[in-house]
């Protein structure tokens, strides 16, 4: 199926809305026109689109945290105790992993930063820490899970694997009856399998399938470069300075990895994949009931979306639905972002889904449990 990137946002608050690929929407609806019209008038008011000092500060202080503490691990080496060694790995992926949050993934959408140069730099930084791709996670990113989210047929996310059934319209398997055991052990496999497997794939791929931004030797130094950082930060630093086994290495690699993988599935899954999100089915011509917008409504749960404490801290995860309607505006907007979806919505007369962070995660756990059952 082919999938094209959602036209960006433009800076004067339009609602984006991707070319249509083989899959097509429904025409645009009333709830379109309401949303291009809040956030026009809210455009008008609040300033630039890109990130906040607050949210500079919080990416300054995560990397200082980060640094500081693999330099005391470095430092310290393998004569620290070992409940001072686990305090260390864990405090530095945990800021890796709020740098992702901070700044990361809204440098991906281009809306950390006015410069394009900027955001670059830091998605290829950010990323590089933890092993992947920058420049092909901002592109499956935003063009599958932002273009179509939860449609089945489309290969990515809930509908990217028979291991785990996430999709209602997949087809029951009999090791599906097991997966409320094993599905939570395999999210913490989230980052290895992201590191050392879809991004060789992917990259394989879309140097064939997209040649003009991945073909040729600057891609495949930049993908290159962003195993050599990792490896280098996760192995090469600890054996070579700090003066660790090979063995002590590995396990504090999957220690790590692990942490940030069970971070990613706690504040990103249940977001989407839920008893309480539509999984909405294109008819035999390949159109779906909705359009674009009405999708990213019915396919998002959010979680105390008016709050702008949980939207600093979280990169804006509670107010998901917010930022798949206005993925360009930074994440210092959610809130106020979150109340213009509530207000449309509610004028349109359209259900909007919000819960609390645990009911989110109780709410992905039953569709777990249901999706493990025979159709």
């Amino acid at each position: 199926m082919t999938v094209r990137t959602p036209a960006a946002e433009t800076r004067e608050g339009k609602a984006a809305t991707p070319r249509q690929g083989r899959t097509r929407f429904a025409p645009v609806s009333e709830f379109s026109r309401v949303l291009r019209r809040k956030i026009g008038e809210y455009s008008q008011t609040s300033g630039s689109r890109f990130a906040d000092m607050l949210t500079w500060a919080k990416t300054a202080a995560a990397f200082g945290l980060g640094a500081t503490a693999y330099a005391v691990l470095m430092a310290a080496g393998p004569d620290a105790a070992a409940p001072v060694q686990l305090a260390l790995v864990g405090a530095t992926a945990f800021c890796a992993f709020l740098l992702l949050v901070f700044a990361g993934h809204d440098a991906a959408h281009g809306s950390i930063s006015s410069s394009r140069r900027v955001n670059r730099t830091l998605v290829f930084g950010i990323f590089a820490i933890h092993g992947v791709s920058g420049q092909l996670w901002a592109d499956r990113h935003v063009r599958l899970h932002h273009a179509l989210p939860n449609v089945p047929g489309t290969g990515i996310d809930a509908d990217s694997s028979n291991i785990v059934r996430l999709q209602p319209q997949r087809p029951p398997r009999f090791w599906h009856r097991f997966q409320m055991i094993y599905a939570p052990l395999l999210y913490l496999l989230g980052q290895l399998q992201l590191v050392w497997f879809e991004d060789f794939r992917d990259f394989r791929r879309m140097r064939k399938q997209d040649p003009a931004r991945f073909g040729g030797a600057g891609p495949l130094a930049e993908f290159a470069a962003t195993k050599a950082v990792h490896l280098a930060l996760a192995a090469g630093l600890p054996v070579l300075i700090g003066g660790f086994a090979w063995t002590s290495v590995l396990l504090g690699y999957l220690m790590a990895t692990a942490a940030v993988s069970f971070c990613f599935a706690v504040l990103v899954i249940g977001t989407h994949v839920s008893d309480r999100a539509a999984f909405p089915a294109p008819d035999s011509n390949g159109r779906l009931p909705c359009d674009w917008a009405e999708l990213q409504l019915v396919t998002s749960i959010d979680w105390a979306p008016r709050s702008r404490f949980f939207a600093e801290l979280t990169g804006g995860a509670n107010a998901h639905t917010a930022h798949h309607l206005f993925p360009a505006w930074a994440h210092n907007h959610a809130s106020r972002l979150a109340q213009i979806v509530i207000e449309a919505a509610r004028e349109c007369g359209l259900p909007y889904r919000a819960t609390s962070f645990q009911g989110m995660v109780a709410a992905h756990l039953r569709h777990l449990r249901a999706m493990s059952r025979p159709a």
